[in-house]
């Protein structure tokens, strides 16, 4: 049954293992890493992490990549030889994915103005999704504006290429940031979204609290239900997107019993 999680990113520019340690403490079971530091896949940190995941007895889901302005000239320009010494880095995110047995690992990917094309992006991201999943870890497409990946129609291009190994994680903030209807990506591609980062928007800000604003909640998770969606939905905003950090717990609670009403 899909679970309501949180990103550890909601305390960024906190460090991440004290933004974990603060997602625990609001009661959240259901958490995304986001790594922000090459020196966070390593010790000390990964005993931290394991001792909080074991204290708290918190299911993180999923991991986030480290340097995501950065993934597209580390794994996806023309340049090979640096995409072979990436691929060292990239398996240190599969070994803490692993560690913390998590499902996913979630990859913003190329921007819009790199010169790579598309063929050699497809075949590089294809490669990196073969390696996770040999490693049992699902790799993630994000939709994420200014990257090609902001696109449906993009989308559905990566997906024919790659074939059965590909899959994405859906933001809806990010939709909105592009222009895009949620709801063009849930009807495209409802069979290959595994993943959802949530949030809500009014008329001064593209990002705040879910149920703080005008998105339908109701509305996304019962389409979603009747796509047979059965990933979690990961709350993900910004240090600016709330007042307190109680008030995402709050949203959460709010957000579980939608769920509820919606699967009975």
């Amino acid at each position: 049954m899909s679970e309501i999680g949180m990103s550890t990113s909601c305390f960024y520019p906190i460090e991440t293992e004290k933004s974990l340690e603060k997602v625990c403490n609001l009661g959240f079971k259901t958490v995304e890493m986001f790594i922000n530091s090459y020196l966070e896949l390593e010790e000390p940190f990964i005993t931290v992490y394991k001792r909080l995941k074991d204290e708290y007895n918190i299911n993180i889901v999923s991991v986030h990549t480290t340097a995501s302005f950065a993934d597209g000239y580390n794994y996806f320009s023309d340049y090979y030889r640096r995409f072979e010494e990436s691929l060292e880095m990239f398996k240190k995110h599969l070994e803490l994915a692993n560690v913390l047995n998590s499902k996913f690992l979630v990859m913003h990917g190329i921007k819009k103005q790199m010169r790579s094309s598309d063929e050699l992006y497809f075949e590089r991201f294809g490669i990196l999704c073969d390696l996770a999943k040999a490693n049992g870890i699902s790799l993630l497409q994000e939709n994420v504006v200014h990257f090609r990946s902001e696109s449906p129609d993009y989308i559905e291009r990566m997906k024919k290429y790659i074939g059965d190994s590909f899959g994405i994680t859906l933001d809806i903030k990010q939709c909105r940031r592009a222009g895009v209807d949620p709801y063009d990506f849930i009807e495209l591609h409802h069979d290959i979204i595994k993943h959802i980062h949530i949030s809500d928007y009014n008329d001064e800000c593209d990002c705040i609290t879910p149920l703080k604003g005008l998105f339908d909640f109701e509305r996304f998770f019962r389409r979603l239900s009747d796509l047979k969606y059965n990933g979690d939905y990961m709350i993900e905003l910004y240090k600016n997107s709330y007042k307190e950090a109680s008030e995402i717990k709050e949203s959460a609670i709010k957000l579980e019993e939608i769920l509820k009403y919606i699967k009975n």
